[in-house]
């Protein structure tokens, strides 16, 4: 009977843990049918959950818009298709993030491009206050840096700690992109 109960106990513990945790809950409970979309990049997914009313400017249980997970996980045809829904292009995370600022400190060109196309800010900062140029910078990537310098980032902008953008090369020791930035007129 002790063994019995024990296996009970040990059963009815594992069952309250699975059920009390977000993690296993999430296994377990299918989300939102928008949420899952962006997550798998389900296009079909997407666009359905929007004809049946639901918001792209929707958020995640962490309250991160979709628009911005989306250019975290670097999924370009949920981000077009948010964007097409209407989804509000500098909406910020919890953590101050634009998707635009993700999509460049990810490197990511074609999720830079789609948001530029937008017309989302590209000197709305984003962590820290760094505009998604000083984010673009540190990824490294050249091409998204011309990116932004061709859509009207500011050159003259400094970053929180009172940085340039040619600086903040330097001290990352990106000659190509500093060269780009120099050309492009930054000091």
């Amino acid at each position: 009977m002790t063994q019995l109960l024990t296996r009970r106990s040990v059963l009815a513990a594992t069952a309250a843990a699975l059920f009390l945790s977000p993690t296993a809950s999430a296994q377990l409970f299918p989300e939102d049918p928008i949420i899952d979309g962006v997550r798998t990049n389900d296009v079909l997914k997407i666009r359905q959950a929007l004809l049946n009313g639901v918001s792209a400017n929707s958020t995640t249980a962490d309250k991160i818009p979709l628009i911005i997970l989306a250019a975290q996980l670097g999924h370009s045809d949920a981000l077009a298709e948010l964007i097409n829904g209407r989804a509000r292009l500098n909406d910020r995370a919890p953590d101050g993030q634009t998707a635009l600022a993700v999509a460049a400190r990810r490197g990511d060109l074609a999720c830079v491009q789609l948001l530029i196309l937008a017309k989302a800010d590209v000197d709305k900062g984003g962590k820290f206050d760094e505009t998604p140029l000083f984010q673009a910078i540190r990824s490294g990537n050249v091409q998204v840096v011309k990116a932004l310098i061709e859509a009207g980032a500011d050159l003259a902008l400094n970053d929180p700690t009172g940085r340039t953008p040619v600086e903040l090369a330097q001290e990352l020791r990106l000659n190509r992109v500093e060269a780009v930035l120099r050309e492009a007129g930054a000091s």
